[in-house]
């Protein structure tokens, strides 16, 4: 079984030859501005696409640029000593600064 990725059609007359890399994905699947690294918890698995496949409940990925689905682990399988991340936990650090006044 093949997979064919197809040209968008906006970009018909200057489609690019090049889709994005497995463990990637633009905006138009091409590498057109460049590919982005699919994020912690997502993988993705097929050349030229346009987003990153998220990790089954209770599974995340090790690293960022997974490129198939057996890198979701376990939660309980990640890195020994290393706290795991929640996606949520991970979207509000990412949302907010968070300023710790420390007072001696």
């Amino acid at each position: 079984m093949s997979i064919h990725t197809v040209c968008p059609v906006v970009l018909l007359y200057s489609c690019p030859t090049e889709p994005c890399p497995v463990g990637t994905y633009s905006s138009t699947g091409y590498n057109v501005d460049g590919c982005i690294v699919c994020p912690l918890h997502f993988y993705q698995d097929h050349p030229g696409q346009t987003v990153c496949r998220e990790c089954p409940m209770d599974k995340q990925t090790l690293d960022t640029g997974s490129d198939n689905n057996i890198d979701c682990v376990d939660i309980t399988e990640g890195k020994t000593g290393t706290p795991h991340v929640t996606r949520e936990s991970h979207a509000l650090l990412n949302a907010r600064t968070i300023t710790l006044n420390m007072k001696y």
